[in-house]
């Protein structure tokens, strides 16, 4: 009877989905309560989920029924934000080359650093392959840490976390390191922190949004090239 239970209570998508949720909603509310950048949705809604999954026994696999419907979205979700680029093309167009070479600086120097960081603590070669695409979005990073063999799971740590800090802290490392341009912002923005660092950055100006949505697109695409090259150094 309580098997039957179980099953029927958390052995459907219905459970993974309606978990994630509720706790995004718990999140955005302490977030709004708080008005601290340290109290991310997203953050919190991850801790409440990991809480539950622990202190209920239930196992990932079965979370994951439903929770794996929610990653899903996540593809269409970062198309979506090519929305507010469509708006901003006469912007793009007059800064076009200042904007390319920002972002493969940003995509050389992020690979770059992940490198050396890797070296200095020793880290096996499958963590690091699994962080070498940490800036990029989780779509494409995962596909990168497929290609070379490394740990999807600590892929999407290193996603989340890098993006969770752009996005808690996009506004404190603007007025500590003096970014002013908007097109500068949203680069750095969408270059370090993909999607979730973007998802705030057109919160505050839907320029900077569009830059971080363009930074996305094409660091994603050079770290397709840079991480293969990296990784093949990495002995």
């Amino acid at each position: 009877m309580l098997e039957n239970l179980y099953t029927g209570l958390f052995g459907t998508a219905f459970f993974g989905i309606g978990l994630t949720l509720l706790a995004f909603k718990i999140g955005l509310m302490i977030n709004q309560k708080t008005k601290m950048v340290i109290f991310n949705p997203l953050l919190i809604a991850i801790i409440i989920v990991i809480a539950f999954l622990a202190a209920t026994g239930i196992s990932y696999d079965t979370y994951k029924v439903g929770g794996s419907m929610i990653q899903f979205l996540l593809t269409p979700a970062t198309i979506a934000l090519a929305v507010p680029l469509y708006r901003q093309l006469e912007v793009l167009k007059k800064n076009f080359k200042a904007i390319i070479c920002a972002i493969l600086s940003g995509a050389i120097a992020c690979s770059i650093t992940m490198f050396v960081l890797a070296k200095v603590f020793r880290l096996p070669p499958e963590i690091y392959y699994g962080l070498t695409s940490k800036s990029v979005t989780l779509a494409i990073a995962l596909g990168i840490t497929s290609e070379l063999g490394g740990i999807a799971g600590v892929t999407c740590v290193g996603v989340v976390v890098s993006g969770i800090i752009g996005a808690a802290f996009v506004s404190v490392f603007s007025k500590v390191f003096k970014i002013t341009n908007p097109i500068a912002l949203g680069l750095s923005v969408g270059n370090a922190s993909h999607a979730i660092g973007t998802s705030r950055a057109i919160q505050l100006d839907d320029l900077v949004g569009a830059m971080g949505s363009l930074a996305i697109v094409i660091a994603g695409v050079l770290t397709v090239v840079i991480a293969p090259i990296m990784a093949g150094l990495y002995v």
